[in-house]
């Protein structure tokens, strides 16, 4: 599914089958999914697949969010959110549990981010998918009594600190902290 405006971008979901080896793609019976793009973000919620950002091209950053449900196999746009992170590409999300996953970072064409949401999903029983972004950390105002910041980074790693169920914790690790390339490579 290659889009002539965007020849090098896909919009395509592969599903790798680990024990057999065999690769099948999902294709929506219909034409609403989202647009071909690079250095999005994809995580497993709520029996289904949420997709945030990314660039269609490198004066083009996106914040659109996405749900593919692997119950009907559809892509759903989740639209009118009240707050959403800013548009951009190479951040880092990871889940935290089946409802939650965690933002940080990323960037657009002239800015470099250091701040860090969560996002929220629940999937109900009438197939309406319920997505809240919540702003954990902004590195530009601390929300967090002048902590130091981990800077800003995009295309960093960051883990989890998972005990007993809970996530109280995460841990951020490298990326770059300015358009220039120079390096952040400290934990946050």
């Amino acid at each position: 599914c290659q889009d002539a405006s965007s020849p090098h971008r896909l919009n395509v979901l592969i599903l790798l089958n680990t024990e057999t080896g065999v690769i099948d793609s999902y294709y929506s019976s219909s034409l609403h999914m989202p647009s071909p793009r690079l250095s999005s973000n994809l995580c497993c919620l709520q029996e289904g697949l949420f997709l945030f950002g990314g660039r269609q091209n490198p004066s083009s950053p996106l914040n659109d969010c996405w749900f593919f449900d692997f119950s009907s196999l559809q892509w759903i746009q989740l639209t009118d959110l009240p707050t959403c992170p800013s548009p951009r590409w190479s951040c880092s999300m990871v889940p935290v549990n089946a409802h939650m996953a965690v933002l940080f970072g990323g960037r657009s064409t002239t800015d470099v981010y250091g701040d860090c949401w969560s996002v929220f999903l629940k999937k109900h029983s009438t197939g309406e998918i319920e997505c809240k972004w919540s702003l954990l950390y902004d590195s530009q105002n601390s929300l967090y009594n002048g902590n130091p910041s981990p800077g800003p980074c995009f295309q960093s790693i960051i883990l989890p600190i998972i005990q007993n169920d809970l996530c109280d914790e995460i841990l951020v690790f490298s990326g770059m902290k300015n358009l220039l390339g120079e390096s952040n490579s400290h934990i946050g």
